[in-house]
């Protein structure tokens, strides 16, 4: 009977001792950086790349807002994009530099903007765009700027297009960058973005020559006035 009783006794000694397959374990021990997502379960997990978790007790990830990323699992917090670099889309896990002829100036961007008209950059992750000097121009989203071309000019910085000279005047590269200039004194330019001015054949008036008054002469070309006829012949 003793021998019976010590082996009851011994045998609920191991019961009390095991393991309760039934019971559910605790997550209040969790790091934050771990969630559990489904009642029961017997572990936590780390959040992927571009998710993270910062709350104890969290049934899921949540995906980094665009702008944002985590480049690692098992983080608490996501990181902002730096100047010159984006994220698109939510849950990223790394941040993209911006490509040439963009730029991201401030932190956490989800975009890159096109340089504006007048201003260009080359390479890629920029954070800022280069203004165009005089004699230059760039249309949006340019890589670099451009010189104007013949009969234009662009006597400011940041243009984003080049003007015409207009009639009258000759496109002229003579100093350090291009300028529209009046032709001389016996010549013309009728049309618009001329690259020469014209010599002319009697006298100039304006744009364009005119013809003397009668009684008047003009014999030579380029001529700025007209002479009065000497007495005894006939002009």
């Amino acid at each position: 009977m003793h021998g019976h009783l010590a082996h009851s006794n011994a045998h609920n000694a191991r019961l009390e001792g095991s393991p309760n397959p039934m019971a559910i374990p605790s997550v209040r021990g969790a790091k934050l950086k771990k969630f559990a997502q489904d009642p029961g379960s017997s572990s936590c997990s780390l959040c992927a790349e571009g998710a993270i978790s910062d709350a104890a007790g969290a049934r899921h990830c949540s995906q980094c807002e665009a702008g944002r990323f985590s480049e690692t699992a098992g983080l608490t917090k996501c990181a902002l994009c730096q100047p010159g670099q984006f994220a698109e889309d939510s849950g990223s896990s790394s941040c993209t530099l911006c490509a040439e002829g963009t730029y991201a100036k401030f932190n956490g961007r989800n975009a890159c903007e096109e340089c504006a008209g007048g201003t260009s950059v080359l390479g890629v992750g920029n954070t800022e765009c280069t203004t165009c000097g005089k004699g230059k121009f760039s249309p949006q989203g340019a890589l670099r700027c451009s010189h104007c071309e013949s009969g234009f000019v662009a006597l400011a910085t940041g243009q984003s297009e080049c003007e015409v000279c207009n009639p009258g005047k000759v496109w002229r590269n003579t100093s350090a960058f291009p300028e529209c200039s009046n032709c001389d004194p016996g010549s013309f330019a009728e049309e618009s973005a001329s690259s020469e001015c014209t010599n002319c054949q009697q006298v100039i008036r304006s744009t364009a020559c005119t013809n003397c008054s009668l009684g008047y002469s003009a014999n030579n070309s380029g001529s700025t006035d007209c002479s009065r006829c000497i007495l005894g012949s006939i002009c």
